[in-house]
């Protein structure tokens, strides 16, 4: 798995499961892909720790060729993940249906 880190975040392309899952298991905050049609971001909080998970859904074209096996599936997610604030401000942003 290719795995990036900057400021307290992971940001991974995913392969299984959902970046949730994933920031809760490594009690890191993590940025991830993958699932077309997912996204969003949950925060997690513990005595001593916080960490957040960001899905980001998907900048690829639905209609392109590569994507033809996936036509009859589930309206992919479009959009993009935002990290500020030296890594403490997680933002989806989604392009408009």
């Amino acid at each position: 798995m290719e795995r990036y880190e900057k400021d307290n975040v992971q940001y991974i392309h995913g392969e299984g499961g959902q970046a949730f899952g994933k920031c809760r298991a490594d009690l890191m905050n993590t940025v991830q892909g993958h699932l077309h049609t997912l996204a969003g971001c949950q925060h997690f909080v513990g005595r001593k720790f916080r960490v957040f998970g960001m899905q980001v859904g998907s900048g690829i074209d639905h209609e392109s060729y590569a994507m033809a096996y996936a036509k009859y599936g589930k309206k992919p997610a479009i959009g993009c993940g935002v990290v500020l604030n030296n890594g403490k401000l997680p933002i989806n942003l989604l392009m408009e249906l």
